[in-house]
């Protein structure tokens, strides 16, 4: 069986397509569908997904975008896919037989390009697959790059990148320079990046409300509270509208990993509920359209489920998708 490494976040709109974010059973249709053509048609899956801004250009434009959101139309950026995207789209891989891993301190492309590398210098059956000709880069590689799949019967037929050079102006990179990356993984998402956290906004309607990730810092100081060593302090990062000066401003803050926490992440539906009220009143005020609204408490349930499924009050070990669709 031949192994196939997925750029899994570069084939995100082959699987995601609906509007109203709560569909999440199309959504994982779709996976379902390319991992058991996958699995008739001899491959493995070992996919990799991004959970790190690394370097200044990547974080520049990570920037933007955000900046976009909030001054973008909201009919047009209808944020798709939703937040916590990368969680909930490795939990349904994860469901469906895939192995997933997210990149923690390097590159994703850097990781899997060394891991497909390596892989092939003992089983020689490994290929990437990606559309990023940024896999063209690396200097000394052992893989097989190809750009696309289709499904037909019930198999999979990949497409073979026929381009031999990455775009212009690409670096390239030796592969054997490297090779440290490969432990750079986890089986779940980063969610505090030590000494400095971001997180950009938590829905589409964050310029009317609130930017729920703001709202949910002080939650977030529990949660790193039982993930790191007490005393470790971490600068956090995240942009609001302010409805005063209708501007676009990022507010910076800390929180600090204590011994005793207030407990409150052991009842996530009344923190839930605590905050949809305060939104109440302009989510009703009739500015929007009801899929917006149902995008947007979409937004707050996945965030505080993404905290709950971290912390120490999950005994059952259930994945934000299990949350999602209680």
């Amino acid at each position: 069986m031949k192994t196939i490494f997925l750029d899994a976040l570069n084939f995100s709109h082959n699987f995601y397509t609906p509007r109203n974010y709560w569909q999440l059973d199309v959504f994982e249709r779709k996976v379902k569908k390319f991992l058991d053509a996958c699995l008739v048609s001899g491959y493995r899956i070992e996919a990799y997904i991004d959970s790190a801004i690394l370097t200044p250009q990547t974080m520049g434009k990570w920037r933007v975008r955000r900046e976009k959101e909030f001054l973008g139309d909201l009919q047009n950026n209808n944020r798709k896919p939703p937040t916590c995207w990368a969680t909930l789209y490795g939990d349904i891989l994860r469901k469906y037989g895939a192995d997933v891993y997210y990149s923690l301190t390097c590159d994703n492309d850097d990781l899997i390009a060394v891991k497909a590398t390596n892989f092939n210098k003992i089983n020689n059956n490994a290929l990437v697959l990606s559309s990023d000709l940024d896999f063209l880069r690396y200097t000394g590689r052992k893989y097989e790059l190809f750009k696309s799949f289709q499904i037909r019967k019930g198999r999979i037929f990949l497409e073979k990148q026929t381009k031999t050079k990455p775009k212009p102006g690409t670096s390239y990179i030796d592969i054997n320079s490297i090779l440290n990356v490969e432990s750079n993984t986890l089986n779940f998402p980063v969610t505090v990046n030590k000494p400095f956290y971001f997180r950009g906004i938590g829905s589409i309607l964050s310029k009317h409300v609130e930017n729920i990730n703001v709202t949910l810092m002080e939650y977030r100081e529990d949660l790193i509270s039982e993930l790191l060593p007490i005393g470790t302090v971490i600068q956090w990062t995240s942009p609001i509208w302010n409805q005063e000066k209708s501007t676009f401003e990022w507010v910076k803050g800390e929180f600090e990993a204590k011994q005793d926490t207030s407990g409150r992440l052991q009842y996530p539906d009344l923190i839930i509920d605590d905050i949809l009220k305060k939104h109440q009143p302009i989510l009703s005020s009739g500015l929007f359209k009801n899929q917006l609204i149902e995008n947007h408490e979409f937004s707050v349930h996945v965030l505080v489920y993404e905290m709950f499924v971290l912390s120490g009050y999950n005994t059952e070990n259930l994945s934000l998708l299990d949350m999602m669709k209680m």
